[in-house]
Parts: structure tokens; sequence; C-alpha cells
């Protein structure tokens, strides 16, 4: 009987662990790209272009993401801020941002947010594609409103979700310790 019982505490404690350990929805990515820079830019709620200065990874139950900061060169729509915060899900239709890279951008709302995905036209300022689409967008206007959006990034972060996850953890044996010492006493 102690070990049905003992059996059933260490399940009821690991089962946590299994809510969050369950894998991610796996959604395909459905691209309608714009034919050209000028539908991009009607359809788009947000086009400039920008150099990638911080990425945070943002685990989240349902899908993480990447938020990241970029600072502004020129806008065509959208944007007055000399720094902008976009976001691209962890998913097949996840924009690929490298660190001190510039890309010209085509970024949709989402709530309040800004959203690039790699279904559209954006893409690193320095290929062929962007200098077609900055050639057809013409002259952008300088961002005229200085701002400083890093500070919103914490270097702390990933120490924060580190420790929070090896926290519940060790919360979680030491519970599971406190049982079995009570069962077999």
């Amino acid at each position: 009987m102690m070990r049905i019982w003992t059996t059933l505490a260490v399940l009821l404690l690991l089962l946590p662990a299994l809510w969050v350990l369950q894998p991610a929805r796996a959604m395909a990515c459905d691209c309608m790209v714009p034919e050209n820079a000028g539908a991009a830019l009607e359809d788009a709620d947000a086009v400039f272009t920008g150099t990638v200065l911080d990425i945070a990874k943002q685990p989240r139950r349902d899908m993480g993401y990447d938020a990241v900061i970029l600072e502004v060169d020129k806008a065509w729509k959208g944007v007055d801020a000399t720094q902008v915060i976009v976001y691209t899900s962890w998913s097949s239709c996840m924009f690929n941002f490298v660190d001190g890279e510039s890309y010209l951008l085509y970024a949709y709302k989402s709530g309040e947010n800004l959203e690039v995905s790699n279904c559209g036209r954006s893409v690193a300022v320095n290929t062929a594609s962007a200098a077609e689409d900055l050639a057809m967008l013409g002259e952008g206007q300088v961002p005229t409103i200085e701002v400083d959006l890093q500070s919103r990034f914490s270097d702390w972060q990933p120490i924060i979700v580190w420790g929070s996850a090896i926290g519940g953890l060790l919360l979680v044996l030491i519970g599971v310790l406190m049982i079995l010492r009570r069962l077999r006493g």
C-alpha cells in the first residue's frame, strides 16, 4: 500500500512537468507575397530599412518569438521613430534576423506590435531584390522622433528564465524527497 501512495505522489508531482514539456503546435507557413514593392507598400502597416541592434528570445508556452530592436535608417510608411521593435514567431514563417545586419522590412500589425515573417518581400538590404524594391519605393524619410528602446531588452532575461526553471525543478525535487521521507519514516 505504501508503494502505491509513493508512486501516486511522484506522478502527481511530475504531472506539471509533462504540461510544460509538451511539444508546441506545428503550423505551416501560408504565403501570399505581393507581386511588387508598390503592392507590398500598400498592404503593409510599416515599411522601413533598419539595422538590427539586439535580438531577444521570448519563449512562451504556445509559441515563442524573437523580439528584434532595429535602428531605423529610412521609412516609407508607419514608422517615425529612430528605433523600432518588431516580432517574428518561432514557426515555419519565422524571419531570420542576424545581429548587425540591415533589412528592408514590410511589417504588419499584430495587436499593438509590428510583426515580420518570411512570407512577403522583407529581405536583407544587400540583396538584388532589396535594390529593386528600394528603387521602386523611392527616397524614404529619415525618422524624426529620437528614441532609445534598448532599455526594454534586459541582459538578465536568460538568467531569470533559467533561474526560474531550475528553481521550479528544485522545488518539485524537494517535494518528492519530503514525501518519500514521510512515507518511509
